[in-house]
């Protein structure tokens, strides 16, 4: 739809419900204006002929029963004269006709002679007069009876129904004419009176009805094009949005959903109207846990998981969130249900509880390692101590050995010397020379005594055996 066009079809609707309006009141106001005028017009008929009814039917009853017999209702011979319905007809004022009719129906006298002996058949009112019913018409003279009343423009007739002085039977039916042609005149003003009142009074109704449904009609089509803005504004929202949106009634029955539902059920459509369970292809014992009939339940925003299983085994996973649509007495008739698909979302929290439950495994691997190897370093310290105090043992031994091998040695030729000196045979020189060598030994042993505190490191030679010593005098080695 192109933009503007909305505005356009709400403004053309309203212009069209406005002149329809305007068409549909001044038609009712112009049906009740001419309505009234007929109605009053009709109403002054009626009233006219009721009284001509009452006074036609006294004044006639009684002038019949003073001046006439009913050997009067009786055809008479031919040329005849009837003196009594002259003087009946003296005492009936304004009356330009009279017709007098037997039992039979037929004229037996008339102020108009050529009618004495005529039937009409049509005329419906003589029969109703000859049952005993007074019967009035204010009409205008066109039926086959009104042959020689014909240049009045309105008559006024009377059909009395005559009985006389001691006897109740029906003798016969006395038909009087009025000029009613001023009267009708009158009525007909009167008419045209009120139509012209009530035309008046109509226009300026109609004008003001007009002004204020206007008005009204202005203000509602501003309220129309700003429903139909928030409308479209809706509409590209819910367009917008990405998740399944689906509605049903209280009967779990669907009545809308968005496009994206449509698409991602593949419906097309024939959802509407549908359980909601079987649209989602699920099962009817799944609705009791289901959201959309918890807010039913509770009249407020629920939300829950729905797992659904497509077609190859493929789950798909939604997040459902449904909210109460109230009527106007404020009960939840319809509930709106979001579904979010969070397949993703649940895959990459299983990934990572798996990934978890990975890095416990190698965490608890890990510290049965560490527990390993702190078992294993303390093997090792105490290895390493074992043969710390073995090489200190070893170091000891070699310091023993090498101090036995270098202290022993000038001792005994000290010794040897000392055994020389003993044997007074020996020349001087010899004596000299012997205590001369015992004073280097001597000396030798003063110096590696001195020479222990400044030791640091001497090498190490075999001495007997696996038995090694520490070389304390290298220089009497190379000697």
């Amino acid at each position: 739809m192109e933009p503007g066009v909305p505005g356009a079809l709400v403004k053309i609707s309203w212009l069209s419900r406005f002149h329809g309006f305007l068409l549909t009141s001044g038609f009712l106001i112009s049906l009740v204006v001419l309505a009234s005028g007929a109605v009053v017009g009709q109403f002054f008929e009626q009233r006219e002929l009721a009284h001509e009814q009452v006074h036609a039917a006294k004044v006639v009853q009684t002038q019949a029963r003073q001046h006439l017999v009913p050997a009067d209702f009786v055809l008479p011979a031919l040329g005849a004269e009837r003196a009594a319905f002259a003087a009946f007809r003296d005492e009936l004022s304004e009356v330009f006709r009279i017709k007098v009719f037997d039992r039979s129906g037929q004229v037996v006298w008339s102020d108009e002679p050529r009618l004495i002996g005529l039937r009409f058949a049509d005329n419906s009112y003589l029969t109703k007069a000859l049952n005993g019913e007074v019967t009035t018409v204010l009409e205008v003279p066109r039926r086959s009876e009104h042959g020689y009343e014909k240049a009045k423009a309105h008559v006024a007739e009377a059909y009395v129904p005559i009985t006389l002085s001691g006897s109740p039977e029906l003798v016969g039916v006395i038909e009087t004419y009025k000029d009613a042609t001023q009267l009708v005149l009158g009525i007909r003003r009167t008419q045209r009176l009120i139509w012209g009142l009530a035309s008046g009074t109509g226009l300026l109704l109609y004008l003001a009805l007009a002004l204020v449904v206007w008005q009204a009609s202005r203000g509602e089509r501003r309220a129309m094009a700003a429903i139909q803005e928030a409308h479209q504004r809706l509409e590209a929202i819910v367009a917008g949005i990405a998740d399944r949106m689906v509605i049903v009634d209280r009967d779990l029955r669907v009545v809308w959903l968005n496009a994206v539902a449509t698409e991602s059920l593949g419906l097309h459509g024939e959802a509407l109207g549908r359980l909601c369970f079987q649209v989602f292809d699920g099962e009817a014992e799944a609705c009791q846990g289901c959201p959309v009939v918890r807010t039913f339940r509770s009249g407020k925003v629920e939300r829950g998981l729905r797992a659904r299983r497509l077609a190859g085994g493929v789950v798909r996973y939604l997040d459902l969130v449904s909210a109460p649509l109230r009527d106007g007495s404020g009960q939840v008739c319809q509930v709106l249900e979001v579904a979010r698909d969070i397949t993703e979302l649940v895959e990459m929290e299983e990934r990572l509880r798996q990934s978890a439950a990975g890095l416990e495994r190698s965490h608890a691997d890990l510290l049965a390692k560490t527990e390993e190897l702190e078992r294993a370093n303390r093997a090792l310290h105490e290895t390493q101590v074992q043969l710390v105090e073995k090489e200190r043992l070893a170091a000891v031994g070699q310091v023993v050995v090498g101090l036995h091998h270098a202290i022993l040695n000038p001792l005994a030729g000290v010794l040897g010397t000392l055994q020389v000196l003993k044997d007074g045979a020996l020349a001087p020189a010899a004596k000299a020379v012997a205590l001369a060598r015992a004073e280097a030994e001597i000396r030798k042993i003063e110096q590696l005594i001195r020479r222990l505190p400044a030791l640091r490191r001497a090498a190490g030679t075999v001495y007997v055996g696996n038995i090694t010593m520490l070389d304390l005098d290298p220089d009497a080695n190379k000697q």
